[in-house]
Order: structure tokens, then C-alpha cells, then sequence
């Protein structure tokens, strides 16, 4: 997404950075929530979700895990690529007003790949979606001879191994244009460079383009699925289910809204994206879409962690119960400090009875003159 138009030439990064940091200030709190808050809460949320996915033993949960953790490592590498490397947001203009940059930009030999996996990673997003989807839907609408046959055994982790290498694969054709593009560019500087490589906005509005609508591919097959699994399950009455098969029923529909809540938003940016695309208009004027298309981004692995660790009960269950440890134990902390206050004796308690203590000793002393003389 890489459409910048900067009109401003720089001898070397650190006159560029400092630029961005006399930035103004709304300029600068905007682009830190986006490229280092947002990100960084990604990465703590998918981590959780990994952790529960993969040390924590999740009771009667099926094999959908695998893809759950499978997305929630994609979104945390994608989070990693952000936290990396940050001049990708560009709506136009000049570089005070609105360029996104905050932290500091990466030695040259190391943009191309760290921007080519944040490009794969970003492709690879969707695709555990689809294969949990998929994988729900043999189980629930066809028979489980088909189901076995795709993703039974030693399938179901290999096709979630796969999803990295296919969107890197997905990607390629952008990694041998931008190899080329560094070659030419090797002994310009960073802003040469990226005036060099934004000049081809085709090229820059048709990988945007590709990217989008594979994305979208991948969204509207995931709520077909959805669609014939929900279809499937309404025509089951409660009442003449066992108690198995209604836990199952049960699991499937929680499974049903994470996938639900976790493609609705990367749909709400990618159709007006691509209806923008085909309608041959250049992104570097509608900076609007490229805010929106950069937020939803942003918020897509906090939006997939927080679906799958409240809408999917063992993953809620196993949170809420840290929760209570948690909470319990900063109870317990609490109050035994709070005792160990009480009862320690205050500075006139330990006067007081300084004073009731020498009184007894005079009057002892006292009595004892007393009968001495």
C-alpha cells in the first residue's frame, strides 16, 4: 500500500526521521496508535491464543484449534512486520502532514524482505479462515468418510503448514519487481528509492488490487460456509438430541460466529477497495480509503483474538479462570498486606504504652522506698 507521493528530498534517514518527528503532535499520536499500540496489543492477544492452542489441554474441542492457532501466528508475524517496518501508509502530500512513520527506518538490504513478508503474512491471514470453515463445513453438511479424507490425521496441521508458503508464493511476483527496483536504486538514498518504486502506480494499485480480492475470495467462501452450515443446524430440534451431540451442536455455531465476527471486518474495506480499483481511480486521491483499508488492518489480529478467545467457550473458559487466579491472588496479596498494617502498632500506641510503662516503674520504685524506709 505503499502510494506515496513526497514531494521533500533527504540527504540520509536521520534528516527523514527527524522530519517525522517534528511532525504535529496529532500526526505523531496517530501514527504511534497505529504502527506501535495496535500491533503490539495483537501480538499480546494472538500470544494468549497460541499459548491456550498449544501448551494448555483443551478439553473436547475437535481439531479446530490447529487452525485457530495457525491464524493467531500469522497475525502475530504480521504484527512483528509492522513493528519493523513502518513506511508503507502514505495517503499523499507532503511528509509533515501525512506519512505514517514511527519508529526508524530499516537498513536498505533488510525493506525488501521485511515489506515481502508483511505483504505474504498479510495474504496468509485469510486462509486458516477458510480451512476452519471448510473443515466445519464437511463435518457438519457432508458425510465423514469426506471429512476423514481431507482433513483427517496428519492433514489438518500439514494444510495448516501450508499457509505461510502459499501466500509467500502468492507474493513472488512482487518480491522479483521490488528486487529489481533496489538494484537500480542500490546507491540512491531511502527517499530516492521510494520515489523511485511509487512511480509505477499501476503496478503499486494492481498488487494493492490482487491482494484485495484474494482476501475477498477468501471472505465470501467463508460465509458460504457459514451460510450452509447455519442452514444445516436450524433443521436439528434440541429436544431429540442427546446431550453429545447438543455440546457439539453448540460448539459448532460458537465456532460459526468467531469465523462470522472475524471476516466481517476485512469485508467492510476490501469490496469498496476493489470497486475503486476497477473503476481505474488512483488510491493516492482517495487517502480516506487508504485510512480505512490501513485501520482495518490493524485491527484484524485484535479483532480475530478477541473473537476466538470470548466467542469460543474453552478458550473462554480457560481465560476467565487466569482471570480468577489472577484477581484472587491480588486479593489475597492485598489483604494479608492490609492485616500486616493493622496490626502493626501505630506511633501513638507505641507512646502510649512507653507512658504506661515508665508510670508502673515510678510507682514500683516508689513503693519500694516506701518500704525500705
Amino acid at each position: 500500500m505503499n502510494c506515496c507521493n513526497c514531494d521533500t528530498s533527504y540527504s540520509d534517514d536521520s534528516a527523514f526521521l527527524a522530519d517525522v518527528i517534528n511532525a504535529p503532535l496529532n500526526r505523531r499520536i496517530f501514527a504511534w496508535m497505529m504502527t506501535v499500540l495496535l500491533p503490539g496489543v495483537g501480538i499480546a492477544t494472538n500470544a494468549v491464543v497460541v499459548f491456550i492452542g498449544v501448551h494448555v489441554r483443551l478439553q473436547k474441542t475437535g481439531d479446530f484449534k490447529y487452525f485457530l492457532t495457525t491464524m493467531a501466528i500469522m497475525d502475530i508475524l504480521w504484527c512483528i512486520t509492522v513493528l519493523l517496518y513502518q513506511p508503507y501508509f502514505t495517503p499523499g502530500g507532503n511528509v509533515n502532514e501525512y506519512n505514517v512513520y514511527a519508529l526508524a527506518p530499516l537498513p536498505s538490504d533488510l525493506r525488501v524482505p521485511v515489506r515481502y513478508m508483511w505483504m505474504a503474512t498479510q495474504m496468509a491471514m485469510g486462509f486458516p479462515l477458510v480451512l476452519l470453515s471448510m473443515n466445519r463445513y464437511l463435518l457438519v453438511c457432508r458425510s465423514q468418510q469426506m471429512y476423514g479424507t481431507v482433513f483427517g490425521g496428519w492433514r489438518t496441521p500439514m494444510l495448516c503448514a501450508a499457509t505461510l508458503p502459499l501466500g509467500a508464493a502468492i507474493n513472488a511476483p512482487y518480491l522479483f519487481d521490488a528486487t529489481r527496483h533496489v538494484k537500480k536504486c542500490l546507491a540512491a538514498e531511502f527517499e530516492q528509492y521510494v520515489e523511485s518504486y511509487a512511480t509505477d502506480s499501476w503496478t503499486n494499485e494492481m498488487r494493492l488490487g490482487l491482494i484485495m480480492a484474494t482476501l475477498l475470495c477468501c471472505y465470501m467462501i467463508c460465509l458460504s460456509c457459514a451460510l450452509a452450515i447455519f442452514h444445516k443446524l436450524s433443521t436439528h430440534s434440541r429436544a431429540s438430541l442427546s446431550q453429545a451431540d447438543a455440546r457439539r451442536l453448540r460448539e459448532n455455531r460458537a465456532v460459526l460466529r468467531a469465523i462470522c465476527v472475524q471476516t466481517a471486518l476485512p469485508l467492510i474495506i476490501s469490496l469498496p477497495t476493489i470497486f475503486d480499483l476497477l473503476a481505474l481511480k488512483s488510491l493516492q486521491h482517495n487517502w480516506w480509503l487508504q485510512v480505512c483499508a490501513a485501520w482495518t488492518l490493524h485491527l484484524n489480529p485484535l479483532c480475530d483474538a478477541v473473537a476466538t478467545l470470548y466467542i469460543i467457550r474453552p478458550y473462554r473458559r480457560i481465560v476467565r479462570r487466569w482471570c480468577d487466579k489472577l484477581v484472587d491472588r491480588s486479593h489475597r496479596i492485598f489483604s494479608l498486606s492490609r492485616d500486616k498494617v493493622e496490626k502493626a502498632p501505630c506511633r501513638t500506641e507505641l507512646q502510649e504504652m512507653l507512658q504506661k510503662l515508665s508510670v508502673t516503674t515510678t510507682m514500683s520504685e516508689e513503693r519500694r522506698d516506701d518500704e525500705s524506709g
